[in-house]
């Protein structure tokens, strides 16, 4: 469910810069819809410095659930961490915790990137048992979360395109989004002025006939805040809003960590 409430996926942030259009402190609040009726939510939240196999990360912390009646007939409960390395724009370690009708699982990706090549290191907890792989990937793989929040630090001008490989999972594949225009955006957290880019997904070259069509809107600023996903399945539409934003601390008040803490 993570990757559909990202996927799917503000107002102060005057201390934001294109150098850092996200710092430690923000929050955003997602309503998430199907076929045009609230079924769950998502957060996220970027956390304060924390040192990761001796890595300077910002952790971003995406909660999501399902509520009201989607909540009775399919209950989800998921946390993912994504340990972003600042200075290099990448993810160091992912870690996923979640719980579907009652059963639990648990996902933990550590990327070990080198000059000869780059390894997922990925730990895969549930109900049949703990399974290890290294799988190697692209140089620059992200998992989804920090891909979009890698989407951020891009110029996102209308007629750009942007692929990153990512790895979610077992399965690799890689994001493509095409800046199409820009659009004014309503969302229960404002309006404000965007650019609209269509999103697909590609695995060995191929585009995932089950992915959909997904538009995603990002506000057309500095802070390139994710606002609006729709995408349309079989099942008929879902979308995510905006609901509520709270800009992080201001670039000239972010500090040093002194020293990594015990990992």
């Amino acid at each position: 469910m993570v990757s559909c409430l990202l996927l799917l996926g503000l107002v102060s942030g005057a201390g934001a810069t294109a150098e850092h259009p996200f710092t430690p402190g923000e929050e955003l609040r997602y309503e998430v819809d199907v076929l045009g009726i609230p079924s769950g939510m998502t957060q996220v939240d970027v956390g304060a410095e924390e040192m990761v196999a001796n890595r300077r990360t910002w952790p971003i912390v995406v909660i999501a659930r399902t509520e009201g009646a989607a909540d009775s007939v399919w209950q989800s409960r998921e946390r993912y961490v994504s340990f972003w390395d600042f200075e290099h724009r990448e993810v160091v370690q992912g870690q996923l915790v979640a719980t579907e009708m009652g059963r639990h699982h648990s996902l933990a990706t550590r990327f070990d990137r080198g000059p000869d090549g780059s390894v997922a290191q990925v730990e895969i907890r549930n109900d049949k048992g703990i399974e290890h792989l290294a799988l190697p990937v692209a140089a620059g793989t992200q998992d989804l979360a920090s891909a979009i929040f890698w989407l951020r630090h891009r110029p996102l001008r209308p007629g750009d395109e942007e692929n990153v490989p990512v790895i979610s999972s077992k399965k690799s594949w890689t994001l493509r989004a095409k800046v199409l225009d820009r659009a004014t955006v309503e969302t229960p957290a404002g309006t404000f002025p965007a650019v609209r880019l269509s999103l697909t997904t590609h695995l060995a070259g191929k585009i995932q006939s089950n992915s959909g069509e997904i538009t995603a809107y990002f506000s057309d600023d500095a802070r390139h805040l994710p606002l609006k996903v729709e995408s349309s399945f079989m099942i008929g539409k879902i979308s995510a809003q905006l609901t509520r934003y709270s800009a992080g601390m201001p670039v000239d008040q972010l500090t040093e960590r002194s020293a990594p803490d015990a990992r």
